[in-house]
């Protein structure tokens, strides 16, 4: 039994809203996805491309917290693995420039981030030798597994797609990302839907998908397009959740939690609302570890700092956050 996380691997250059700067860290939507599903589960499987210049010690350090790099594909040479990040203030990110940021604050351009463009450059572009295709779905069935899809250009997740659903998978579940969404690309997406069982966008995706605003709305017509559920993730305002086999809306809100870096919370939803469903099959459920995941991933700096929170601390925001619930 198996949870597959197929997304990116980066290398995290950040300057927070208080000007404090973080050099090379351990990035990419993969990894805040596998840590919001290792809440719920005892190991999570990244499936992602590497290239040389990837520090093996981060894949290594990541195999001893439950992480398991075993489906990491190494491409030869170096690659655009770099990802900038400065927060004006805790709402407000730009992702280029890196050299005025750092100026802002009082310090020259790191090396490392020399020729720096800006962070999709390379996982956006299907062409790019860390595009995921079907040829890196590991082979032979695959029945017992569950695979979530986290952001990357739209030709490799229906290539993934297509590829699970012939290994008989158990569950696929897909966040569709807002680079190069357009209603004009949106048959790609409407073609991976039709082979998934829970879609996961954002209120911005929606915008760009469909000519509607409305979330109700907008869960009805993802949700003919193919898959059963659908989490509408609104940020500070929480999820809708659509069941469309029980017509069901809920409005799941976002814990409360002390807000210090908002990288990756989506990431961490959405990879906690895969494996609990995964586990339990509650749709419902599932949306409350989600939010718990994001509540844990944005209190702190990195990728992993919301790995392992006390259970105890889990069990009480999930009682709280289900007191919160309206159903509509």
């Amino acid at each position: 039994m198996k949870i597959i996380i197929c997304g990116g691997l980066r290398i995290d250059y950040l300057i927070s809203a208080g000007g404090q700067a973080m050099l090379n860290q351990i990035g990419g939507n993969a990894v805040y996805a596998a840590v919001g599903a290792r809440m719920c589960t005892g190991e999570a499987f990244l499936l992602a491309r590497a290239g040389e210049n990837y520090p093996q010690a981060w894949l290594d350090e990541l195999g001893t917290k439950g992480i398991s790099p075993a489906f990491v594909r190494r491409v030869p040479g170096w690659q655009e693995m770099r990802t900038f990040y400065a927060y004006l203030d805790e709402k407000t990110r730009v992702d280029h420039d890196p050299e005025i940021h750092f100026a802002r604050i009082g310090r020259p351009l790191p090396q490392e981030l020399e020729g720096y463009s800006y962070s999709t450059i390379d996982t956006q572009n299907p062409d790019s030798a860390l595009a995921l295709a079907g040829e890196d779905v590991p082979q032979g069935e695959m029945s017992g597994a569950a695979v979530h899809l986290a952001p990357t250009a739209l030709r490799s997740q229906y290539e993934l797609v297509r590829e699970f659903r012939q290994r008989k998978v158990s569950q696929v579940t897909v966040d569709p990302g807002e680079y190069l969404l357009t209603q004009q690309n949106a048959r790609t997406i409407r073609g991976a839907c039709a082979l998934i069982d829970a879609f996961l966008p954002s209120d911005l995706e929606v915008g760009l998908l469909l000519d509607t605003a409305d979330p109700y709305e907008a869960a009805e017509i993802f949700s003919s397009w193919g898959p059963s559920l659908v989490v509408i993730k609104r940020g500070p305002d929480g999820c809708l959740l659509y069941e469309r086999d029980r017509q069901r809306f809920t409005t799941v809100p976002a814990y409360p939690a002390r807000v210090v870096d908002v990288t990756g919370a989506g990431d961490a939803f959405s990879g906690a609302f895969a494996a609990a469903l995964w586990q339990t099959g509650d749709p419902l459920r599932s949306a409350l570890m989600g939010a718990v995941a994001a509540s844990f991933a944005v209190e702190g700096y990195g990728a992993l700092y919301a790995l392992n929170p006390p259970q105890d601390e889990v069990n009480k925001r999930l009682g709280e956050l289900s007191a919160m619930l309206r159903f509509d």
